[in-house]
């Protein structure tokens, strides 16, 4: 549904904005051809005013050029942000049952988000459709979820998207409200701080391991302090994560040797035990009852990634208890990570792009949802045809006598002026001097 919404405003507006884009192209391509016709006369004659005119009005036109082409991409740039942005929005809509076009409410969530923490619009706009695909019911609950995984993106140098994603899945999965997210947040920080890891493969890697975690008794803290320890034993977060999902489905779904093994050293050994004594306390009656501790271990956790993660925690039962703690017990580790890294360089750049993107969108918005933006856009290209026009009559009448002369030195002064505003490369200074330089040609340039 997604898609067919987004081909439909694409078809719908591309038939305006390219014949507009096509005509800027050409009207540039035009001035350069008439810029060298002028330059060969230029070069051709001693009179001095025709040659300081030839001069003038052949830069001029070169410049005239490369406005048109600079025009041309601005054009098309911020038309096809607005295009992206509005399919992105559209696709959040899809979602949401009483949601309807043009969807104002998610659109200026998004905007707010881009502009405050200096991110891509369609990038926060696809994470926003993250968040309701997930658990989140309301936009004021999903400001408050983007707006941390944001503070994760920024201080924790990963995208929105998979920060987005790795909050929902652990809130979600151990069924947390979104006045949890602060808890969530400072006990991932103090994860990477304590770990060998990085914030953004602990996101990516959460997934593997967070569900079944949940599902099998194991505490958040219990999860991400044992997910700090194997990180420094398996030497890769991905593998840690999967040796503790392999670890935790071994004890709540036991093999036979497994269930052998426990009832034969008197071990709690199920997710019943893990829930009442967590996983640490498990582990803990395991080391102590186990006459082998090897050969238990291989029984119980046969699994390679399983069995070196669990052997970490098990030979070091009080590290494994205090990262718990200190995890379990972190405030405002995630505010402060954010506050450092919003006052580096690359943040405000980040921010400066955002709100040039979001001023492209805007402008692009102007020729996708205006309700005059198909006879503006016709307007305008018909006043490029007429200058492309008068661009080419104007070539072929050029002469070599002094009265051609005088009058291109007449006109010199509004070309180069015309061509001076064209330079700014903005799109109303563009309209204007197109209209004025074709008004010109009519009234100097006598042409059947």
């Amino acid at each position: 549904m997604a898609r067919a919404v987004a081909q439909i405003i694409v078809q719908g507006h591309a038939q305006n904005i390219q014949p507009v884009i096509n005509q800027i192209n050409n009207l540039g391509r035009s001035a350069d051809n008439t810029a060298g016709i002028f330059k060969r006369l230029f070069d051709g004659t001693r009179f001095w005013l025709r040659s300081l005119a030839f001069r003038g009005i052949s830069a001029g036109l070169h410049a005239m050029g490369g406005a048109a082409r600079s025009v041309a991409d601005e054009v098309q740039t911020a038309w096809g942000q607005a295009v992206a942005f509005q399919k992105a929005i559209f696709e959040v809509g899809t979602i949401i049952e009483d949601a309807q076009p043009p969807f104002a409410e998610f659109t200026a969530l998004v905007k707010q988000l881009t502009a405050e923490f200096g991110s891509d619009a369609v990038v926060q706009a696809k994470a926003l459709y993250n968040a309701f695909s997930f658990s989140v019911t309301s936009t004021a609950e999903a400001f408050e979820v983007l707006t941390a995984a944001n503070k994760l993106a920024v201080a924790g140098l990963t995208s929105v998207d998979v920060a987005t994603t790795a909050i929902l899945r652990t809130m979600t999965a151990y069924k947390l409200k979104s006045n949890d997210l602060g808890k969530v947040l400072d006990q991932f920080f103090t994860t990477v701080q304590i770990g060998a890891t990085e914030s953004d493969a602990l996101a990516r890697s959460l997934g593997t391991v967070v569900g079944l975690a949940a599902v099998g008794g194991v505490r958040m803290e219990e999860m991400f302090a044992a997910m700090s320890i194997g990180t420094e034993v398996l030497k890769s977060t991905e593998q840690t994560a999967a040796g503790l999902a392999n670890a935790i489905g071994l004890i709540i779904a036991p093999s036979i040797k497994a269930t052998k093994e426990a009832r034969r050293i008197g071990a709690a050994f199920d997710a019943v035990a893990v829930r009442s004594t967590g996983l640490k306390g498990v582990l803990s009656d395991i080391a102590k009852k186990s006459d082998n501790l090897a050969v238990s271990l291989e029984l119980l956790f046969g699994e390679q990634r399983a069995k070196r993660l669990i052997v970490a925690l098990i030979t070091d039962t009080a590290r494994f208890g205090k990262e718990i703690e200190k995890i379990g017990q972190a405030t405002g580790t995630a505010d402060t990570a954010f506050q450092k890294m919003s006052q580096s360089t690359s943040f405000q750049i980040d921010r400066l792009k955002a709100q040039l993107q979001l001023a492209r969108i805007a402008f692009g918005q102007g020729i996708v949802d205006g309700p005059a933006a198909a006879a503006a856009l016709n307007t305008m290209r018909s006043a490029l045809v007429l200058v492309e026009d008068r661009l080419l009559k104007w070539s072929s009448a050029l002469g070599s006598s002094k009265e051609q002369g005088e009058k291109f030195g007449r006109v010199v002064a509004l070309t180069l002026a015309t061509s001076l505003a064209l330079g700014t490369r903005a799109i109303t200074m563009f309209t204007w001097g197109v209209g004025n330089l074709a008004k010109a040609w009519d009234l100097l340039i006598k042409t059947p």
